[in-house]
């Protein structure tokens, strides 16, 4: 009941937010900025490689698991980074929570060609979920809220896009842009809506942004960044536009239940390194004593 209300007022104070951001136009690289967006919108987190570089931006929607686009999930991310409004090289360890395991929808599909009009000729179940270690995510911050929306529902909405890109060398930080939805010209983009950037001259970004990243409708989670904010458009056309998986139909997906891992292998690795190591240090040991015996 507690969670409920709580989840409530974030809502109300969400929507508030957002219509104070979308009221004036702020620089992207202004601090002051970077820091409402971390405050607005706590779980929004950024996916990191095995050298700790950002990756992909990604959304907490329970203690253990982050919703991601199926093709972030294909760049094998290592580490969720929380409660950063910006991701510099060196990141503090109490930020980091490492991946357990991924999921990818099984019947994933994405086609590009960049010789095409439309560069990207096939989308399906562009979709992921990433899992960590530890069931801690939810002690930093709480979980998005998700809307359950269908692409038709969606029709002629404004959307939100909020994700990480880079502002400097070596320094990424919260972006946002917002979306008019417009009708996706490719029938084999399934269950997505398409965005054209809405403008009023001033840019909310610096550079590409957010790939993975939420997309909100008021302050609902109704669907990812297919690719990064700011890397499409229409050619010929001065129309910068992306397209977004719509999460509605996967929500009964995230409920299916799933075979973890086993992390036994992991284990019988190290116990047989470990008696591999023991034995040859018992046959040096045992040599060495028969030499000194003799």
């Amino acid at each position: 009941m507690m969670k409920l209300i709580l989840q409530t007022i974030r809502i109300s104070f969400f929507s508030l937010a957002i219509i104070n951001l979308t009221a004036q136009e702020a620089n992207p690289a202004d601090w002051r900025t970077i820091e409402m967006l971390a405050e607005e919108h706590p779980y929004i987190v950024a996916l990191l490689d095995r050298e700790k570089v950002y990756s992909c931006t990604g959304t907490i929607i329970n203690q253990r698991t982050v919703l991601t686009s199926g093709s972030c999930v294909k760049r094998d991310p290592n580490f969720v980074a929380v409660g950063a409004a910006a991701i510099e090289n060196i990141l503090k360890t109490n930020m980091l929570l490492k991946i357990a395991f991924k999921r990818l929808h099984k019947d994933y599909a994405l086609e590009v060609n960049i010789d095409s009009d439309q560069i990207i000729t096939q989308m399906y179940n562009n979709i992921g979920l990433i899992y960590t270690v530890k069931p801690h995510l939810e002690l930093f911050v709480y979980s998005a809220v998700i809307g359950n929306y269908s692409a038709s529902e969606l029709m002629k909405s404004r959307l939100l896009a909020v994700g990480y890109g880079k502002i400097k060398e070596h320094l990424v930080a919260l972006q946002k842009q917002i979306y008019h939805q417009i009708p996706c010209k490719n029938p084999k983009w399934h269950y997505c809506v398409c965005g054209s950037e809405y403008t009023t001259g001033s840019k909310t970004y610096l550079q590409n942004f957010g790939e993975g990243g939420p997309i909100l409708l008021d302050s609902l989670v109704v669907g990812i960044a297919t690719f990064p904010c700011g890397s499409l458009a229409h050619r010929n056309l001065n129309d910068v536009y992306n397209i977004f998986t719509v999460i509605g139909p996967y929500l009964h997906w995230f409920d299916e239940p799933y075979s973890e891992p086993s992390l036994k292998f992991v284990s019988q690795e190290i116990n047989t390194s470990f008696q591999r190591r023991v034995g040859v240090e018992c046959f040096f040991l045992c040599l060495i004593v028969s030499k000194a015996i003799c």
